[in-house]
């Protein structure tokens, strides 16, 4: 009987050890299969931001074709979710006058964009994106040191998809030849889809406001 009571407890003790193990095949499986969209906002971002403009052909700032070079960068966090965004970014402009103080231009050319995401169980890794940019800007010199401009602008990244929508306003100060400080508020909206992800996380939408902070060179 003792004999008999042993193996009845060995066998329940198998048996109970392989039912766990298929529940937790079928919880990394659903886990797998179940596609989750995360939808953050961080009301309190901080951008930074520095901008190289050089003129072409041998005309004045904000007259004619010019080349931009970019390079920004964000980080911070939402309820769920720490972030950190930096971009790169290559174009060639125009500009043309408007009246005797305003100026209005467009930009397009190619932007790369690094993304680091991470929850608080979980590291949802990098990923690297490039693809056109395009941006409308304009500025009105109010003195000959302050100049309030405005940019709105859009980018489409590819490998994995992404889509990026900012809006800026703000205020140029020009305390020195070919340099000037700038700072506003901006709203950028990122989505981000076709994460690699054992969690099943399949896309990541962003909305991020606050202020900018940054430097422009311009030759």
């Amino acid at each position: 009987m003792a004999r008999d009571a042993r193996e009845a407890k060995v066998h329940n003790q198998g048996m109970t050890t392989t039912f766990l193990r298929a529940c937790s095949c079928c919880t990394l499986l659903l886990a797998a299969c179940v596609s989750v969209d995360l939808d953050e906002s961080d009301r309190d971002a901080h951008f930074y931001e520095l901008r190289v403009r050089k003129q072409l052909g041998g005309g004045a700032v904000h007259e004619g074709a010019h080349l931009e070079l970019g390079a920004r960068s964000v980080a911070g966090s939402t309820d769920v979710l720490d972030y950190s965004l930096q971009t790169a970014a290559f174009g060639i402009g125009v500009d043309g006058a408007l009246g005797e103080r305003g100026w209005a231009g467009v930009t397009g050319g190619l932007l790369w964009q690094r993304s680091s995401f991470e929850l608080p169980t979980e590291d949802l890794g990098s990923q690297h994106a490039a693809g056109p940019y395009l941006a409308l800007q304009g500025g009105w010199m109010a003195t000959p040191w302050l100049e309030p401009f405005a940019r709105a602008e859009a980018a489409f990244l590819f490998r994995e998809f992404i889509s990026v929508y900012s809006l800026e306003l703000g205020l140029r100060l020009h305390l020195i030849d070919h340099a000037a400080l700038f700072c506003g508020w901006r709203r950028a909206h990122y989505l981000i889809n076709d994460f690699d992800e054992p969690l099943g996380i399949e896309q990541v939408e962003l909305d991020l406001r606050g202020l900018v902070f940054g430097l422009e060179l311009a030759f």
